[in-house]
């Protein structure tokens, strides 16, 4: 079905790839919550790195026009990267919480 409305069984774009399996709500959840769970755990992080995690990110988006991301192993190795820098950050914000007490 995929390679018959694409017209081809390689989509070099991860955001035609989930157009195709999620339509453009399935798009919009993708990039929504991509967003949301960026913004949100980067908040704990200092300026310069809340910078270069979301910059990071968001390069990755760019990168999925011209490239299929989500599903290549790269991908799985950059989350993990980015989940334990969020939880660096986060628990360097406890601490500089419960020492300005």
């Amino acid at each position: 079905m995929t390679a018959k409305l694409l017209g081809t069984t390689a989509a070099h774009n991860e955001y035609l790839r989930i157009g195709v399996d999620g339509g453009y709500v399935g798009i919009a959840l993708v990039m929504g919550f991509m967003t949301l769970w960026t913004w949100r755990w980067s908040r704990g992080l200092t300026q310069a790195e809340r910078i270069i995690v979301r910059l990071i990110v968001f390069c990755f988006a760019l990168e999925s026009i011209t490239d299929n991301t989500l599903i290549a192993a790269t991908a799985s190795v950059l989350f993990a990267f980015l989940s334990a820098v969020f939880a660096r950050g986060a628990s360097e914000a406890r601490e500089r919480a419960s020492g300005a007490q």
